[in-house]
């Protein structure tokens, strides 16, 4: 339990605690009702801005500052890094997984990460 605290905590330190309640918030009242493509894009906003918090010299000795940064960098995600985003899923007691029309399940977290990588992708130019 105290390692899933930790996890927590760093993306707390990271954003500020302010924020990181917002985060959950929005998530509490917008994943039940939103199409996965629209939270998809939310979250992805999210860890961009933890991305950009993840630079500032104070924040140097977050172990989720290294992950953030590496993980964008190689476009691929870490177990932690899906962890810290699924535990505000969590908080926000919302279920990250859902079944499309055909019955497939799948992740809103995989396709946050998914448009978390290619934020600056714009495939009309």
């Amino acid at each position: 339990m105290a390692k899933r605290m930790n996890k927590e905590n760093n993306l707390k330190k990271l954003v500020g605690s302010e924020v990181y309640d917002v985060w959950v918030n929005m998530i509490k009242i917008l994943v039940p009702n939103a199409r996965t493509h629209r939270i998809s894009v939310i979250v992805a906003g999210m860890l961009h801005y933890a991305l950009d918090q993840s630079y500032l010299k104070e924040h140097k000795d977050n172990s989720l500052t290294h992950i953030l940064q590496e993980s964008y960098d190689n476009n691929e995600a870490d177990e932690e890094l899906f962890n810290a985003i699924k535990l505000i899923f969590n908080k926000a007691k919302v279920k990250y997984t859902r079944k499309n029309s055909k019955g497939d399940q799948y992740c809103i977290i995989e396709n946050s990460l998914n448009q978390f990588f290619h934020w600056e992708s714009m495939p009309w130019e």
